[in-house]
């Protein structure tokens, strides 16, 4: 399942002008609306949250945006509101691990009475649970359902036999180690985005590290052979 630049941001966009919709009927000032980037750097976060940003003239909607990576901002912010809604965004969600640790360190800067949400484009059917237990609520545009991904054991696109095999093949190119060669918790997502692979995606599709011994046919950057720098 591949989901191109167009799509992404189509679906992204309108998705987030229904959020804003919702929490204009539920009487919130946008400007008490802050948006929340996550993980490092150049990460498919920040890239998320630019793009809504900029497309759907947020800034001149009077929102606010904050780096999650800078704690003393949301802390300074949310100080000098007192209340309203956070938005955190991202392109995909797998298992909903590394959202739910971020999230848990970003509460903890957070002071006043605001609301949660989770913004994102796709979402495993294993992080919703995750997500809402947290007491954030889940914002998506699809779900990526377990019985929409070949590789895993609840769709029945392949045989179980072919199956197998494939997942003996994942097996082989992750040197032996169960762990992982279903993709990062073994939940065999098969979706792809125009900007990165999900490390939740099968190393049968990603091929090996550096891409040593198995090239993939759609391999992570961080799957990639490192430049060669002169």
């Amino acid at each position: 399942m591949y989901v191109s630049e167009a799509a992404f941001t189509r679906d992204l966009v309108d998705r987030n002008k229904e959020l804003l919709k919702k929490l204009r009927h539920d009487g919130i000032a946008l400007s008490n609306v802050i948006y929340v980037s996550i993980g490092e750097a150049g990460s498919s976060s920040h890239a998320a949250l630019n793009l809504i940003r900029d497309r759907g003239l947020l800034q001149n909607l009077g929102c606010r945006f904050v780096d999650g990576r800078s704690s003393g901002d949301l802390f300074k912010l949310t100080n000098d509101i007192g209340s309203g809604v956070i938005i955190y965004v991202d392109d995909f969600a797998g298992t909903g691990e590394q959202f739910c640790a971020e999230q848990e360190r970003l509460a903890s800067l957070i002071v006043g009475n605001f609301s949660q949400y989770y913004l994102w484009h796709t979402a495993c059917a294993e992080s919703i649970p995750e997500i809402d237990g947290i007491g954030v609520v889940p914002w998506h545009h699809a779900i990526h359902e377990r019985n929409a991904r070949p590789l895993h054991e609840n769709c029945t696109i392949l045989s179980a036999e072919e199956r197998e095999c494939l997942a003996k093949l994942c097996l082989k190119i992750n040197k032996g180690k169960e762990k992982g060669s279903l993709g990062y918790g073994n939940i065999a997502t098969s979706i792809v985005f125009y900007h990165n692979t999900p490390d939740n995606v099968p190393r049968v599709f990603r091929g090996d590290s550096r891409q040593k011994n198995y090239h993939g046919l759609v391999p992570r950057t961080t799957d990639l052979p490192k430049p060669i720098v002169s």
